[in-house]
């Protein structure tokens, strides 16, 4: 089972920060998930909303800033707004990173940040994975990089997006829990796909997960998260 840190450990530090990001590791999760925009000096920056206001002390539009005026903003605790490079280079190699495209062209920037940097097949945690809810941007990377694994997001229509992932030759799909049946589960093993969750923040949410036998949750408390499943081996051992 994958535990995923969403946007780091975001439930315990400031979200898509390398504090989150260095929190989820010590924390012992698999993976972080992370997101990325382009700002408007073209590197991509790692950020969930493509405005400011809400996780940082700035306003306004991702893109139509510079990262050198990025940079002195406040993203919690005195925290910075990272560049995506920087996590790579801080964190690659130590914990599996989840990057999920959100803005227009984040595919080929990717894709171009990456260049040069050779990766290994994945096997049970992935060094790279790449998903999002936007499918032109999973093609895009797909194409200038067909190493990189790919993860689709998802919150309805299942058959379509199945069908997509399939086609794309992706390594996983992303759906969110309320739409994750014991059917889809098994449809997305089928497919020689894992089924990777979200976002699993409550005990019976992850209950619920374990019994439909996804293959990870991605979740803002993984040592929450952590900590139940270690209670649930032991009560399954001590019967």
């Amino acid at each position: 089972m994958l535990i995923v840190g969403h946007r780091g450990a975001s439930g315990s530090e400031p979200e898509n920060t390398i504090r989150a990001f260095d929190r989820a590791l010590s924390m012992g999760a698999d993976m972080i998930e992370l997101d990325v925009h382009i700002c408007s000096s073209g590197e991509l920056v790692v950020i969930h909303d493509s405005t400011l206001e809400r996780t940082t002390n700035g306003s306004g539009e991702v893109r139509e800033h510079t990262y050198s005026e990025l940079e002195p903003l406040d993203a919690g605790k005195g925290e910075r707004v990272p560049r995506f490079a920087s996590v790579l280079d801080r964190f690659l190699g130590r914990i599996g990173l989840n990057i999920e495209l959100k803005g227009e062209g984040t595919g080929m920037s990717l894709a171009r940040e990456m260049d040069g940097l050779s990766l290994q097949n994945p096997g049970p945690v992935p060094a790279l994975l790449v998903s999002s809810f936007k499918p032109m941007e999973l093609m895009d990377l797909r194409s200038a990089r067909p190493d990189i694994p790919v993860g689709v997001l998802f919150e309805e229509s299942p058959d379509v997006f199945l069908d997509f992932a399939e086609e794309l030759g992706a390594w996983a799909v992303h759906p969110r829990m309320d739409v994750v049946s014991e059917g889809l589960v098994k449809e997305t093993h089928r497919r020689n796909l894992r089924c990777i969750t979200w976002t699993i923040n409550s005990r019976i949410d992850m209950e619920k997960a374990v019994s439909l036998n996804v293959d990870g949750m991605i979740t803002d408390h993984p040592d929450r998260l952590l900590d139940w499943l270690g209670d649930r081996d032991k009560g399954a051992g001590a019967q």
